[in-house]
């Protein structure tokens, strides 16, 4: 597994780990139901956001192309900022594919301190793929992450398939007591994928809802990371994409 420390890059053997061979994705979940309803981003008027492309559970972009990964959420294009959608700690960062199909993700761990949430029996992952290396470079294993902090930048070479290029972002919670409780094994297809067998898919936009809440039609007003506000109060995730105001007069 490669993992980037102290800002260059380094290989760290996986150790003492067994080296399993896991299936795709939900094979890394548990197959406890969500009581989620289907959710759906509303944008602010008043900023201009890159948006999501595809949905949780879809398997299809919103364009009409079939998705590779419906576990989360996709959004943003090539060269996009993402940002932390809340406090957390950074717990690795690895690459992914070969080629020019290479990509890089990244694992943020969120207490429920960090959400303003009361329940402590559960932490939160945020897994982000498809960034580039340049803007992780600065990054650290272990690192404190703030709220809005630049993570990476979207970065999908080499996709002729179609589907709508962005950052794919998976939301997991699992319980206190199993945290520490990840395997690092390979995928099918011989990549580095991590494991816990207690973590819960969620849609990203139940984690953003749970500030202002959603509609009955299960729209989920999105809330843009805005410098200097204070969101010592603010529960659940903020948007993982800077926004910007329109200019005047529009």
């Amino acid at each position: 597994m490669t993992l980037i420390k102290a800002g260059a890059l380094c290989t760290i053997p996986l150790t003492g780990i067994p080296q399993t061979t896991f299936g795709d994705s939900s094979a890394r979940v548990s197959e406890q139901p969500t009581a989620q309803m289907e959710l759906f981003p509303r944008y602010p008027k008043d900023s201009i956001c890159p948006a999501l492309t595809s949905l949780f559970g879809s398997t299809k972009d919103l364009n009409g192309a079939m998705r590779r990964e419906p576990g989360g959420v996709d959004g943003g294009r090539n060269g996009d900022i993402v940002i932390s959608p809340a406090d957390g700690t950074l717990l690795a960062v690895w690459k992914i594919g070969t080629g020019r199909e290479v990509g890089w993700n990244v694992l943020i761990q969120h207490d429920a301190r960090d959400l303003n949430l009361p329940n402590d029996k559960s932490v939160y992952y945020s897994e982000f793929r498809h960034l580039g290396l340049d803007d992780l470079r600065s990054l650290s294993v272990n690192q404190v992450i703030k709220r809005g902090q630049p993570i990476g930048k979207v970065n999908v070479p080499g996709d002729d398939s179609g589907s709508t290029l962005g950052v794919h972002w998976e939301v997991y919670e699992i319980p206190n007591a199993n945290r520490t409780k990840i395997e690092w094994g390979q995928n099918e297809e011989g990549f580095d994928v991590w494991r816990n067998d207690e973590a819960r898919l969620l849609d990203p936009l139940y984690m953003m809802s749970l500030q202002q809440g959603k509609s009955a039609a299960g729209e989920v007003w999105i809330q843009p990371f805005t410098p200097g506000n204070d969101y010592s109060q603010f529960r659940g995730f903020s948007y993982i994409f800077q926004c910007k105001r329109p200019p005047e007069g529009n």
